[in-house]
């Protein structure tokens, strides 16, 4: 399987010397690959030194149609099994077994934290490395299912890593199912037909009676999800303010819609300190009791200030954006030239 051939090309970036505080995941989109972040890592490697590991993902690489969740369980085996070496760089005791080097050196990743192989026995560091995730398009949700997964099990609470800053890029939060009413758009809600993921993406994926869709659990501010992005710093929502037809801006930033001419069109540019109502429209203006399915980032003309076309619109489960407001987000629009998209 291909997934499970990249993973021996994955492993962490380790210089020979010099001892690591921190620790960086870069993580790829749907259908792609770690040699997407490439050029990313180097720059940030020369950028910053020893002193950062950066591990760019390749356990899901060109396989990520088997969902979210079981992406995001082998995100998970990947980052456990590639913190050993960088831990024992760090300066932490070797890898000893835990009766005798005692619990607080080592923790014991069990089978019910990895997806597959016996238990690995992860150094902890003097202190804590620094953790920071930069995750784009899918993978921003497939980071969130793993961060979940791991806060879940301990291992985010172990002293082996300090949550920071965990980024997404242009990830479809809240999904991407076009409102019925738009015709042209519809082929975007038969991506399910193309997998399990697919499905997920567009709410296809809650088969039985009272079963919830995963981005619906994935949101449920007392879930597994929740907790993990609870223990960052900090939480950055990217989205693209133009020209991206499958992931709009309202879902890559969790909100209801986004205002006109917060970054110039046309060119390379970025809005910072957009965390406002005059900016962001956080929750829809109206929003029917008892209603499941309702039309967000709804289209309005310039002279009400709302850049979203209907080529964007969204129809989502009520409870997902509510749920992810409930944690605070930094939200940054990136606009970029048609060509490059």
């Amino acid at each position: 399987m291909k997934a499970a051939e990249s993973k021996a090309e994955t492993k962490a970036d380790v210089p020979e010397s010099g001892g690591p505080s921190a620790v960086l995941l870069l993580v790829h989109g749907n259908n792609a690959g770690p040699d997407d972040w490439l050029d990313a890592a180097n720059y940030v490697k020369a950028a910053a030194g020893n002193g950062l590991r950066v591990i760019r993902a390749a356990s899901n690489a060109h396989d990520t149609h088997g969902g979210v969740d079981f992406c995001g369980r082998r995100l998970a085996d990947e980052l456990i099994r590639a913190l050993v070496p960088i831990c024992a760089a760090s300066g932490a005791p070797s890898a000893a077994p835990a009766a005798v080097r005692g619990p607080s050196f080592l923790y014991n990743c069990t089978a019910a934290v990895l997806a597959e192989g016996p238990a690995v026995l992860v150094p902890v560091p003097a202190a804590p490395l620094d953790f920071y995730i930069v995750a784009h398009s899918l993978g921003g949700l497939v980071s969130r299912w793993c961060i979940g997964h791991l806060a879940t099990c301990g291992f985010l609470q172990a002293g082996v890593l300090r949550p920071r800053v965990f980024m997404s890029l242009a990830s479809p939060h809240l999904g991407v199912r076009a409102p019925g009413w738009q015709v042209w758009r519809s082929w975007i809600n038969l991506a399910s037909i193309l997998g399990r993921t697919e499905s997920q993406l567009v709410f296809h994926d809650a088969a039985g009676e009272g079963e919830q869709p995963l981005l619906a659990v994935m949101a449920d501010p007392a879930g597994d999800a929740m907790l993990g992005l609870s223990l960052f710093e900090r939480r950055v929502a990217v989205g693209v303010a133009n020209y991206d037809i499958l992931v709009p801006a309202a879902s890559a930033c969790i909100c209801a819609g986004t205002a006109l001419r917060v970054v110039p069109t046309g060119t390379w540019s970025m809005a910072r300190d957009v965390d406002s109502a005059d900016a962001f429209q956080l929750r829809p203006a109206q929003n029917t009791a008892g209603e499941r399915l309702t039309k967000y980032c709804w289209p309005r003309n310039e002279k009400t200030g709302w850049v979203e076309s209907s080529s964007r619109a969204l129809n989502i489960p009520t409870q997902v954006l509510d749920g992810l407001q409930a944690l605070s987000w930094e939200r940054r629009l990136v606009s970029a030239p048609p060509t490059l998209l």
